[in-house]
């Protein structure tokens, strides 16, 4: 019996439950997955991010009542606006007819506990799309902008941390400390909503994370902290753990701004398509073209070059 696509996609959320597998998409799963409920749509690969003005810092008025009744100047606040854009993500999956026929083959040792894929096309399908969606979370954490000038050159779109420019602690190789995220709260609270911020790390920082702000409760049979969230005086921060975070670099998102971006092809945001048959094998792609929304980056922070171990 050959698996459906919607036993392919059953199959794929069992891969989602795998713990490493799991923790290289923590972002893009925060954000609603693949073609996510709150995705947004552009018809163009560029998008607009935000519009920035400034504001003043505060000052006492000395307006005398002759002054008010004077002739006023009016003030006008200029403003600009951010881009990023949208870029492919396409893999390509497809089987032999011999290796479809050869579902019950085994390679060494085989435990008899072992699940068996009867269908080897479903599965490939099922690993790309799972690397589809570790290309992207990557990629929203660590890509470089750069615009399609030309059909020769590829669209990129802008990562998280390259974003981020005005909340930026640099660490000089010192370890993850309570002042130094405290150094980097501080800087964001001019400038972010902090309404549901969410600390990004790879495994070394999420450890030491641990140990700074781990408190073990009494207990003769239970050790050990895993801190997944941090109380601080901008309000709860949460704590995730994604690979795809550098080893020296701690991010805090402003959750409630981020969102992926999809440009539409045809209507369909996400394409699945298997190819006419010319051999004696089967052949598909994955193709989407998504980016990063992450509204104005004051909005989130960094610290960078941390010990990393």
């Amino acid at each position: 019996m050959a698996l459906t696509k919607s036993d392919t996609l059953a199959y794929l959320g069992a891969l989602y439950a795998i713990g490493a597998q799991n923790a290289k998409t923590k972002l893009l799963q925060m954000m609603g997955g693949l073609a996510g409920g709150g995705a947004k749509t552009s018809n163009a690969l560029a998008f607009i991010l935000n519009q920035n003005y400034a504001v003043t810092s505060g000052a006492q008025p000395a307006i005398t009542e002759d002054a008010s009744c004077g002739t006023l100047t009016p003030a006008t606040t200029a403003r600009t606006q951010d881009t990023n854009t949208t870029q492919i993500f396409q893999r390509p999956y497809g089987v032999s007819y011999v290796k479809q026929a050869q579902y019950g083959a085994i390679s060494g040792l085989a435990s008899i506990m072992a699940p068996t894929i009867i269908d080897e096309f479903g599965f490939q399908r099922a690993v790309e799309l799972k690397n589809m969606a570790i290309d992207m979370d990557y990629t929203f954490i660590n890509g470089v902008y750069q615009a399609a000038a030309n059909t020769a050159t590829a669209a990129k779109t802008n990562g998280i941390i390259n974003a981020v420019s005005t909340n930026a602690v640099a660490a000089g190789g010192a370890a993850i400390s309570k002042t130094l995220l405290d150094t980097l709260l501080i800087a964001m609270s001019a400038n972010a909503p902090m309404e549901n911020l969410v600390i990004l790390v790879g495994s070394y920082q999420k450890v030491q994370l641990s140990n700074v702000y781990g408190y073990q409760p009494d207990s003769y049979t239970v050790g050990g902290v895993a801190i997944d969230s941090i109380l601080t005086d901008f309000g709860k921060v949460g704590v995730v753990l994604d690979l795809n975070v550098p080893a020296a670099t701690l991010v805090v998102a402003e959750m409630n701004l981020m969102s992926p971006v999809y440009t539409p092809v045809d209507g369909q945001i996400f394409i699945d398509e298997e190819f006419a048959r010319s051999t004696a094998a089967r052949n598909g792609q994955l193709f989407t073209i998504a980016g990063l929304d992450y509204g104005y980056e004051e909005a989130h922070g960094k610290i960078t070059g941390l010990k990393a171990a």
